[in-house]
């Protein structure tokens, strides 16, 4: 078991977020094979396949509750009893909950240098909160709630995004497409850090010749062109004849 955990690194529950821990747990039932004795009806005569998976199930269950909570394991003489039991306090399908959980959603904008794979994570859970509650949600709502968490440097990419068919639109393609952005917003921002500034010049006894300035920023030519002028000594630009001096590119 202490395997399992690990590898499936699901915190025990704790009275937070009980939507997420139970997909997680009911994950972990489906893969050992034993959510049959959740979903199905307890048979007449029990079988010894069943009296394991029902041991396995409900085990499972008592290593992911906090201390606080294994008091719905003794209320609960099944693995089923005891998610019902959890259930009836923990899933609540109410208005009252999804209108509160839809708030959230609405407020919920990605922060400063947040990764947007963090973010997607926030977001995921709310869904998934929100689903539980009794929430329908189609696909082009969930894509239409996540786009509306992006701040203005991403609005390129909702703009191209809001062009395709809906069809094809699911909440897996957005994603991909906003992680490329993201790179790409990275990439720009270090690429566009250094500007180089050439001069083309003819000379009179000289064929042609390159003068390159490497500057980090405008701001920077500007003040070496200020410096120039305060020291009232004329440039060697200054210098050139008004025919010689070419554009700069």
């Amino acid at each position: 078991m202490e395997n399992v955990k690990t590898r499936r690194n699901i915190k025990p529950f704790d009275g937070e977020r009980y939507s997420v821990w139970k997909l997680r747990i009911r994950a972990l039932m489906n893969e050992l094979d034993v959510l049959k004795v959740i979903d199905e009806d307890i048979p007449t005569k029990l079988s010894v396949e069943w009296i394991r998976a029902e041991r396995v199930a409900k085990n499972l269950i008592v290593e992911y509750l906090s201390d606080s909570f294994l008091g719905f394991v003794q209320t609960g003489s099944t693995a089923k009893e005891v998610l019902k039991g959890l259930d009836a306090i923990y899933e609540r399908k109410s208005l009252a909950t999804q209108l509160a959980l839809r708030k959230k959603l609405l407020s919920l904008k990605l922060q400063g240098d947040t990764p947007l794979i963090k973010h997607f994570t926030i977001f995921d859970d709310l869904i998934t909160e929100l689903s539980a509650a009794g929430a329908k949600l189609e696909e082009t709502d969930k894509v239409s709630h996540l786009l509306l968490t992006l701040p203005a440097s991403y609005d390129g990419v909702i703009t191209a995004i809001e062009t395709l068919s809906e069809d094809n639109l699911t909440v897996s393609f957005v994603k991909t497409r906003l992680l490329d952005h993201e790179v790409k917003l990275k990439t720009g921002n270090d690429c566009t850090s250094t500007k180089v500034l050439h001069i083309q010049t003819i000379t009179k006894n000289k064929g042609l010749g390159h003068i390159i300035f490497q500057k980090s920023s405008n701001e920077e030519i500007t003040k070496l062109q200020q410096k120039r002028t305060n020291d009232k000594m004329p440039s060697l630009w200054e210098k050139w004849p008004q025919d010689k001096r070419l554009l700069l590119l």
